[in-house]
């Protein structure tokens, strides 16, 4: 169990209901008629969702980002621009703009 700053226990969401909420948002902002749209969030959330591997594993079947972009961990108020390709099945392919 993961603890706070005064030391007592904080129950975290698990990873897989995490990366269900970000597969989703994704799924979301796919249908979404932009070109271009800038997403706030969570750095927990985007470390469980683009790097799978380390993070139980439970988007790797979805999101592909061969050139690491997204995989490691935010800095506070760090941006990154990435372009998000939907495929079949589905499938996320990230690619640094």
């Amino acid at each position: 169990m993961k603890l706070n700053r005064a030391g007592d226990p904080v129950d975290l969401e698990a990873e897989a209901s995490v990366a269900a909420r970000g597969l989703a948002a994704l799924a979301w902002l796919a249908r979404r008629p932009e070109d271009r749209i800038a997403v706030v969030a969570h750095g927990g959330l985007l470390a469980v969702l683009f790097d799978g591997p380390h993070h139980g594993g439970h988007t790797t079947d979805f999101v592909d980002d061969p050139d690491n972009v997204l995989g490691p961990r935010f800095a506070n108020c760090e941006v990154r621009t990435v372009r998000v390709t939907t495929h079949p099945g589905p499938k996320y392919v990230i690619a640094q703009v």
